[in-house]
C-alpha cells in the first residue's frame, strides 16, 4: 500500500509540472526511439546517464542527457526556468585529444603547405550538417565548377584520422553537390559518393585511411551539379576531422 501510494505521488507531481508548462506555452511532443545498450566514451572511460541514450531512427539522430555528457566533458550547465535558456559554461578542451590512448590532433592544427578555395574555420556558430551541430572543422565556400585543395603537411606523424563531411545547412536551395577526394602523395586513399545538400553526415572511421607511411596528404572537393535547385553555391564542410598520431 505504501510503495503505490508513492507511485500515485509521483504521477501527480509529473502531471501538475507537465500541466504547468502546457500553461505557460510549452508544447508536448512525443518521439519514438529505439535503444540498445548504447554506450557513450569520454577518453575511453564511460560515461552513466541517468536516461538511457537512444536512437531517433526517422531522424538519424542519438539523444544524450545534455547535463550528464557535458559534465563529463568538464563542463557546468545550468537552466534558467524565466527565460527557457540551458547555459553550459567552462573552459574550452585542449586542442589535442586521446583516443585509444593516442593522441589526436584537429585538422585545424595541422601544418597547411597548400590551400586553394580557400578553406577556413568558422569560429562563431561552428556548423550544422542536416540539422547535426559540430564544434570544430573547416569549410570551403563552392560554386559551379569549382575544385578546391587543402594540402596537409602530415610527415609519417600520424597513423590514421576519423572524422565527417556533409554540406552546411546554410546551403538550402543548392542544386549543387560534390565529392571528396582525399590523396595520400598523390596516391587515392579515399573517394566518397555523392554528398548532397540535406544528406546526413558521412563519416570516415579510425583505420578506413591508412597514413602510417603518408608524408602529404592532401584533400580535394570537386563541384558537381545534382540537377534540383535554384543557385549553384555550396559550402562544403569536413566537422570534427582529427588525425591519430604514431
Amino acid at each position: 500500500m505504501k510503495k503505490l501510494l508513492i507511485v500515485i505521488i509521483f504521477l501527480a507531481f509529473l502531471f501538475l509540472n507537465h500541466s504547468s508548462l502546457l500553461a505557460s506555452g510549452w508544447m508536448l511532443k512525443e518521439y519514438k526511439g529505439m535503444t540498445g545498450g548504447i554506450k557513450i566514451l569520454v577518453n575511453g572511460v564511460q560515461v552513466e546517464t541517468e536516461v538511457e541514450p537512444f536512437i531517433l531512427p526517422d531522424e538519424g539522430v542519438t539523444m544524450v542527457s545534455l547535463r550528464d555528457l557535458s559534465e563529463a566533458l568538464g563542463f557546468n550547465v545550468d537552466w534558467n526556468d524565466i527565460t527557457n535558456t540551458i547555459s553550459i559554461t567552462g573552459n574550452m578542451v585542449s586542442k589535442t585529444y586521446t583516443w585509444d590512448g593516442k593522441a589526436k590532433k584537429r585538422i585545424e592544427d595541422l601544418k597547411v603547405i597548400r590551400n586553394v578555395g580557400p578553406f577556413y574555420e568558422k569560429k562563431i556558430n561552428n556548423y550544422q550538417i542536416a540539422g547535426r551541430f559540430f564544434g570544430s572543422g573547416i569549410a570551403v565556400d563552392m560554386e559551379a565548377d569549382d575544385k578546391t585543395e587543402f594540402v596537409l603537411d602530415l610527415n609519417r606523424k600520424y597513423s590514421t584520422l576519423d572524422g565527417y563531411f556533409g554540406i552546411d545547412d546554410t546551403t538550402m536551395n543548392s542544386l549543387g553537390s560534390y565529392k571528396l577526394r582525399i590523396l595520400g602523395d598523390d596516391r587515392e586513399l579515399f573517394l566518397s559518393d555523392l554528398v548532397k545538400p540535406s544528406d546526413y553526415p558521412r563519416y570516415i572511421y579510425p583505420g578506413r585511411i591508412d597514413l602510417t607511411y603518408i608524408n602529404r596528404l592532401t584533400i580535394r572537393i570537386d563541384w558537381e551539379e545534382q540537377e534540383i535547385g535554384d543557385y549553384d553555391q555550396l559550402t562544403a564542410v569536413l566537422a570534427n576531422f582529427n588525425f591519430y598520431e604514431k
